[in-house]
C-alpha cells in the first residue's frame, strides 16, 4: 500500500501532473448536514457521528440510528460487532439483535451517581488493551466491560492515541502524558516538558504525530521529537488544524477548519490540498479516518470520500462553465478539451476558453503536427490559445480520417457530406467531395479508393472515390441490410479490419466474387468502442460489468478497469479514451476529464457481497450468510434484500434465483425485491458481475450464495396436515355414526312406512269393505225403496180401481174397507222407518245439519229432502209420499224457497253439502 500511495502522490508532484489533478472525491449528505466524527470498521462499514444520531453506510444503503433522547452524537468508535458512541451526558454502545437490527445500550447506568458526569459531551472514543476509553473536556472515563471509572486529574484533555502498546493523552495544560495503571503520568522525556498545549494526536506504527498550538507539529519515534517544517506549521496555523490521521508511514492527512484536507509526504515534504475547489463538499473538517485507500472526511456540511487508492486522477470543473467534454488532446505541453461550449486549454492550473471557439466541438486531431478541431461551424486550426479558421463553407465537422495513400491528406466527415483536407506546403485547404450531400459522421477506408461511411440516422454506406478523392463514383446502400436492423451503425478500424456495431452486436464484412455477408463477432457483443490505439482498442462494457476493457488487435483482453464512481461520470454514448503518451491515457467525463497510467494501473479486486438485511412488510428476517433459513409463506410474498460489497461504493451487482422460481436481475443501489415466491427450496446467488446463465461458474470471491426454504402456507404445513388427518378421522367417525344413525332412521322409516302402508292397506280394505257395505246399503236402500214404491204403486192402482168400482160393487162395505186399508198400507210408518234407518247409515248427520241451518223445515220437508238426496225422481217420490207427481213438484218448489235456493241451483248438488 505504501508503494501505491507513494506513486499516487508522486503523480501530484512531478511536472507532468503538477497540482492540476485531484483524486476521486465523492460527496454525500445524510441525516443532518453536520458530522462530528467518522470511523470505518474492519468489515468496511462506515459509521458517522451526526447531529441527528449515528449514521451507518454500507456503500449502498444509508441508515440513521437515533439515541433514545435523539441527542447529537459527537464521537463514534467501532470494535468488532459493537459500535460505541458518545453524546451529551450520554455514552454507550450499539449492537445487533437477533433480527440484525441495531439496539442501543446506555452505559451511564453503571455510575453510582449518573449526575456526576455533569454537562459533559464525549468527543473521542478509543480502545486500549481490553478497555474502552471515553474522552470529554471534563475527564477521561474507562469502561472495562462491567464497570466505569473516571481517571483523576484529567480535565482539559484534548486528544488521545494508542502508540506502541502505550496510551498517550494530550492536555492543554500538562502536555503529553501516558496512562499507566489507571493514572496519568508525565512522559519521561526532556523535550516533552516543553510541549504543554497539545491539541492533536495520531499514530501509526512507530510514529506519533502531535500538534502543539504554540510549538507546532512534531513526529515522535519513541525517543525523539522531530519538528515538521516551518512552512507546514504556518499552513496548519493559517488554516487551523482540527484533526490529523496517518495514511501510511510517510504520509499524513490534516483536517483543517478553513481549507479542507492537507496531504503531507514526510519524506519529500510535498504538500497537497484537497478542498472545496478540488471538489470537497465543505472546507471545515470535523473528523478523519483512513481505510483501504479511502480517506473519509466528516465535514461541517456533509461527508466526503477521497479515493487515494484510485489509479485515476481527475480534473473537475465545479463552476459548470466547461460543460460536457467530447474529446481531448495533449498538444505542446497543454491539455485541450473539446466541449459542448467550445474549446478550452488547461495549463498551469488554469482552464481558459479559447476566444472565438464557442459552440459544440466534436473532435480534436493532431495532423501534420498541427491541432485541428471538428467544430459545429466547420474546420478550425488551434495554435496555443487562439483558433484559425480553415473552412466554414461545409458546416460542422464530426471528425478526420487519414487517406492511406497521401502523406498529409485526410477526409472529413461533415454535416453536409464528405470533404477533403489537403496540405499545400504547410497550408491546409478543404474541398467538398462531390456525390453525397447528406450528413456523414464517421469514415473508415475499406481499400485505397473505397470507404465505409455512416449517416447519423440512416445507416451504413460504402462509397468508391476517384483517384484524387474529389468525387464519389459509386455508392452502395446497406441501410436496409437485414443484419443491420437499426439505422444507427458505428464503424471502427481495428488493425487492418473494419468492424461494424449495430443493435449491440459487432460484425465484420466478408466479400467474394459471388457472395458477401456480415459475420458477427460474438466476443464483442454488448461492448461499445471508445478509443482506438495502434496496438488495440478500448471498449466499455456498459451493460454488465461497467468496466473499461482494453483488447489488443487479436481481441485478447489486456486490461480491465472497474471503477463505479468513474463510470457514473462517463459521457453517455460519447466516451473517449485518448492517448497522451506511451503510458498516460485521458478519458473524457461529463464535468471534466481523468488521466491514468496504463503501465502502473492495478485492477481492483472486489470482496464477496454481504447480505445486510432481509425484511418483509411484517418483520425483519435474520438470514445467516452461511446457513439455511426458513421463511414463512406470508413473508415470501414480498421480500426486500439489502446487500453490499465491502469497500465498494454504489457498485451494481446481480442476483440469480433458482429453485421453485427462476429469475436473474441487475441489483441497483444495493436493493432488490422478490415477490410471490411459491413454497419450496431456493438458492440465491448475489454476484459482483452479471451472470448470464443460472449455472455459470464464477470466482468464489465474486458471489455469495444462500439457501432458504419458503414454508408452505399454513393450510399446507405439517401441523395443518396433522389437523387434516385428525379432521379426516373425526369426519370418518362422524360419517360412520351419521350413516349408522341414517341407517337406523331409514330402518325406522321403513318400519314406519311399512306400518303406514299396512295401515293404508287396512284402511283401503276397510274403505273397500265400507264402500261395499255402503253400496250394499245403498242397494238395499234402493231395493227396499223400489219395493216400497212398487208396493205403493200397486196399492194405489188397486185403490184407485176399487174407488172407481165402489159404486157398482155388490159389497160396497167390503170395498170401502179395502180402500181404507189400502190407504193405511200406503202411509205405513214402518216403510219410512226402514228407509230412514238405511238412509242414516251413510248420511248420519244429514237431518241434523239441515235442521240446524233451516229450522223451519217440517217432517214432510225432511222426507222429501231425503228422497231427493237418494236420487229419486218426482215420479218415484210420489208413491212414497202418497201424493201425485205434480204434488211432489209443487212441494219441491215450496221446499226450494225454504232452503233459499236459486232457480238455477241443482237440488241434488245442493243437498250433497249436508
Amino acid at each position: 500500500m505504501s508503494k501505491i500511495v507513494f506513486f499516487l502522490f508522486s503523480l501530484l508532484t512531478i511536472p507532468a501532473f503538477g497540482q492540476l489533478f485531484s483524486p476521486q472525491i465523492d460527496n454525500y449528505t445524510y441525516g443532518d448536514n453536520q458530522n462530528w466524527g467518522i470511523n470505518v470498521s474492519d468489515g468496511d462499514l462506515i459509521f458517522i457521528a451526526n447531529n441527528r444520531g449515528l449514521v451507518r453506510y454500507t456503500g449502498q444503503q444509508w441508515e440513521l440510528l437515533k439515541l433514545p433522547k435523539e441527542t447529537i452524537v459527537r464521537s463514534v468508535f467501532n470494535d468488532g460487532e459493537i459500535v460505541y458512541t458518545g453524546s451529551y451526558e450520554e455514552f454507550g454502545f450499539w449492537k445487533k439483535n437477533s433480527s440484525n437490527l441495531y439496539d442501543y445500550h446506555s452505559l451511564t447506568y453503571l455510575f453510582n451517581n449518573p449526575d456526576s458526569i455533569g454537562s459533559e459531551e464525549f468527543w473521542q472514543i478509543l480502545k486500549f488493551k481490553n478497555n474502552i476509553l471515553f474522552r470529554s473536556f471534563g475527564g477521561l472515563y474507562i469502561f472495562d466491560g462491567t464497570s466505569i471509572s473516571k481517571i483523576e486529574k484529567t480535565q482539559g484533555v484534548f486528544s488521545m492515541s494508542n502508540y506502541r502498546d502505550k496510551f498517550f493523552v494530550a492536555t492543554s495544560t500538562d502536555g503529553l502524558q501516558e496512562l499507566i495503571d489507571g493514572r496519568l503520568e508525565p512522559l519521561k522525556n526532556n523535550q516533552a516538558q516543553y510541549l504543554t498545549n497539545i491539541k492533536s494526536l495520531t499514530s501509526l506504527g512507530d510514529k506519533l504525530f502531535l500538534y502543539d498550538e504554540i510549538k507546532g507539529g512534531f513526529i515522535f519515534d519513541g525517543s525523539n521529537f522531530t519538528p515538521i517544517s516551518a512552512s507546514l506549521n504556518n499552513v496548519l496555523k493559517m488554516y487551523i488544524l482540527n484533526k490529523a490521521k496517518f495514511i501510511d508511514d510517510n504520509t499524513l492527512s490534516f483536517g483543517t477548519i478553513k481549507n479542507g484536507v492537507l496531504i503531507y509526504d514526510l519524506k519529500d515534504e510535498a504538500l497537497s490540498f484537497i478542498n472545496k475547489e478540488s471538489g470537497l463538499n465543505n472546507n471545515t473538517v470535523l473528523g478523519l479516518d483512513y481505510h483501504k485507500g479511502n480517506l473519509w472526511v466528516a465535514l461541517d456540511n456533509g461527508i466526503s470520500k477521497i479515493n487515494l487508492k484510485s489509479s485515476y486522477r481527475y480534473y473537475f470543473d465545479l463552476s459548470g462553465a466547461l460543460g460536457t467534454v467530447y474529446d481531448m488532446a495533449y498538444y505542446k505541453g497543454r491539455y485541450y478539451l473539446a466541449s459542448n461550449t467550445g474549446i478550452y486549454t488547461f495549463h498551469n492550473d488554469d482552464l481558459i476558453l479559447i476566444e472565438k471557439s464557442e459552440g459544440h466541438v466534436w473532435n480534436l486531431t493532431i495532423i501534420n503536427d498541427q491541432l485541428f478541431c471538428g467544430h459545429n461551424n466547420g474546420t478550425y486550426l488551434i495554435n496555443g490559445d487562439k483558433v484559425e479558421t480553415i473552412d466554414l463553407s461545409l458546416g460542422g465537422v464530426y471528425g478526420y480520417t487519414e487517406i492511406p495513400s497521401e502523406r498529409f491528406g485526410y477526409l472529413q466527415s461533415t454535416y453536409s457530406g464528405i470533404s477533403h483536407l489537403d496540405f499545400n506546403g504547410t497550408n491546409a485547404t478543404v474541398t467538398k467531395v462531390d456525390g453525397v450531400d447528406t450528413p456523414i459522421n464517421a469514415i473508415t477506408f475499406n481499400t485505397e479508393n473505397k470507404v465505409w461511411a455512416t449517416h447519423p440516422y440512416k445507416g451504413l454506406f460504402r462509397y468508391t472515390l476517384n483517384n484524387n478523392y474529389s468525387k464519389i463514383i459509386e455508392k452502395e446502400d446497406f441501410s436496409n441490410y437485414p443484419t443491420l436492423n437499426q439505422y444507427k451503425t458505428e464503424i471502427v478500424k481495428i488493425g487492418d479490419k473494419t468492424y461494424f456495431s449495430n443493435s449491440n452486436k459487432w460484425y465484420t464484412y466478408t466479400e467474394t466474387k459471388r457472395t458477401s455477408k456480415f459475420v458477427e463477432v460474438e466476443k464483442l457483443k454488448d461492448l461499445k468502442s471508445i478509443g482506438v490505439e495502434e496496438n488495440g482498442v478500448w471498449f466499455l462494457d456498459d451493460k454488465f460489468s461497467r468496466s473499461l476493457i482494453f483488447y489488443n488487435n487479436n481481441f485478447e483482453e489486456k486490461l480491465r478497469l472497474t471503477d463505479f464512481e468513474l463510470y457514473n461520470r462517463l459521457v453517455a454514448n460519447y466516451g473517449a479514451v485518448v492517448v497522451k503518451n506511451d503510458s498516460i491515457r485521458m478519458l473524457n467525463l461529463n464535468d471534466g476529464f481523468a488521466i491514468f497510467n496504463v503501465n502502473t494501473i492495478a485492477e481492483e479486486s472486489l470482496s464477496r457481497p454481504i447480505i445486510d438485511k432481509v425484511y418483509s412488510p411484517n418483520q425483519t428476517i435474520p438470514i445467516p450468510n452461511n446457513s439455511d433459513v426458513e421463511i414463512s409463506f406470508k413473508d415470501a410474498s414480498y421480500l426486500t434484500f439489502e446487500t453490499y460489497t465491502p469497500n465498494a461504493f454504489q457498485n451494481e451487482m446481480s442476483y440469480v434465483l433458482s429453485g421453485e422460481m427462476k429469475q436473474r436481475q441487475i441489483i441497483k443501489n444495493g436493493k432488490f425485491i422478490l415477490q410471490n415466491l411459491g413454497y419450496g427450496d431456493y438458492s440465491l446467488r448475489i454476484s459482483n458481475n452479471y451472470e448470464t446463465e443460472v449455472d455459470k461458474n464464477i470466482e468464489d470471491n465474486l458471489y455469495r450464495e444462500i439457501k432458504f426454504t419458503v414454508l408452505p402456507p399454513w393450510y399446507l404445513s405439517k401441523l395443518a396436515f396433522i389437523l387434516y388427518i385428525l379432521l379426516f378421522i373425526c369426519s370418518g367417525y362422524f360419517l360412520y355414526h351419521r350413516n349408522l344413525l341414517k341407517i337406523r332412521r331409514e330402518q325406522l322409516e321403513l318400519k314406519r312406512q311399512y306400518a303406514k302402508e299396512t295401515q293404508e292397506r287396512i284402511y283401503e280394505l276397510e274403505k273397500t269393505n265400507l264402500e261395499k257395505q255402503i253400496k250394499d246399503k245403498k242397494r238395499e236402500l234402493t231395493n227396499s225403496t223400489a219395493s216400497i214404491i212398487k208396493k205403493n204403486e200397486a196399492i194405489i192402482i188397486l185403490r184407485n180401481e176399487l174407488t172407481r168400482l165402489k159404486d157398482v160393487s155388490p159389497n160396497s162395505y167390503r170395498t170401502k174397507k179395502i180402500i181404507a186399508n189400502s190407504e193405511k198400507y200406503i202411509n205405513n210408518k214402518n216403510d219410512w222407518r226402514q228407509f230412514e234407518e238405511n238412509f242414516k247409515q251413510f248420511n248420519a248427520d244429514f237431518f241434523d245439519n239441515l235442521v240446524k241451518k233451516f229450522p223451519k223445515l217440517t217432517t214432510r220437508d225432511l222426507k222429501l229432502c231425503a228422497y231427493i238426496k237418494t236420487g229419486l225422481t218426482s215420479k218415484e217420490i210420489a208413491p212414497l209420499m202418497n201424493i201425485s207427481k205434480r204434488g211432489v213438484e209443487l212441494h219441491r218448489y215450496r221446499l226450494r224457497k225454504k232452503l233459499e235456493m236459486h232457480s238455477d241451483d241443482n237440488f241434488l248438488a245442493f243437498l250433497q253439502a249436508f
